[in-house]
């Protein structure tokens, strides 16, 4: 059966009245997998991994932290990415085709070493702000997910153990790319930027089973109340003290 036959996408865009306990126990389990992947991904694909990489192809003080702007820059764009899912009502489809869009736009910075060495920098930064934005366009439809898939009791234990886990793998694959590199340089110096490419493929592997654990969790019906307009929807968390409490927090703990 194709990925893209009719029966693959309508079940993609079906969702369910309620989610029965073998349900939540399900996502529970997809989830913290996919944190596994997606921290993986984010760790091959940025960092130390992603500035090395950009200075090797002569990027300057400026551009390296250009780069790092690209992260908070492309939040913005979940503002549309909030009406994607009132116009649509589904979260999941949203999720998958985003989370697909900015995973394989790497392609083009995989290969960067090998056909677009000439391209520059620039090449660099055009196909990564993209594909930060495409990305964080599923934020609101994650999130929302998320609230609506976990039960809130228990929320709290299953995101740390999620993190727990991202963080695990976070530090040994950091580790292990970090030898890797090296190795590489000492076997083959001429071709030390292919290092980083083979690094960047295996975040994009790791990106593309956590959209395939995704395409998995079942998504409950949306409780969304359409006649309620997006200034009030903006309006009604911030009149929420501990809500405005952890903006300051977050807003301090970001720029520093």
């Amino acid at each position: 059966m194709s990925l893209f036959s009719k029966d693959k996408i309508l079940y993609f865009l079906k969702t369910k009245e309620s989610l029965s306990e073998a349900d939540t126990n399900k996502s529970i389990k997809l989830i913290s997998a996919d944190g596994i992947c997606s921290t993986s991904m984010g760790t091959l694909q940025g960092g130390v991994f992603l500035s090395a990489f950009a200075i090797a192809i002569g990027a300057n003080n400026y551009e390296i932290g250009l780069i790092a702007t690209f992260t908070f820059l492309s939040q913005l764009v979940q503002i549309p990415g909030l009406l994607l899912v009132r116009a649509f009502k589904v979260r999941r489809p949203i999720v998958l085709a985003c989370a697909l869009i900015s995973r394989l736009l790497w392609v083009f910075i995989m290969l960067i070493p090998v056909i677009f060495i000439n391209a520059g920098v620039s090449f660099l930064l055009q196909w990564l702000v993209i594909a930060m934005v495409a990305g964080a366009m599923a934020g609101p439809a994650w999130n929302s997910l998320l609230r609506d898939v976990l039960p809130p009791d228990r929320m709290g234990a299953i995101m740390s153990r999620r993190m727990m886990f991202s963080t695990i793998a976070a530090l040994l694959l950091t580790l292990a790319g970090g030898w890797f590199v090296d190795w590489w340089k000492g076997f083959s110096p001429a071709t030390a930027m292919y290092a980083y490419s083979i690094l960047f493929g295996l975040g994009l592997l790791f990106g593309l089973y956590g959209i395939f654990i995704i395409s998995r969790i079942p998504e409950p019906k949306m409780d969304l109340d359409a006649s309620q307009s997006l200034v009030d929807m903006f309006a009604g968390p911030v009149k929420d003290l501990n809500f405005r409490n952890l903006l300051v927090f977050s807003s301090i703990w970001t720029f520093a």
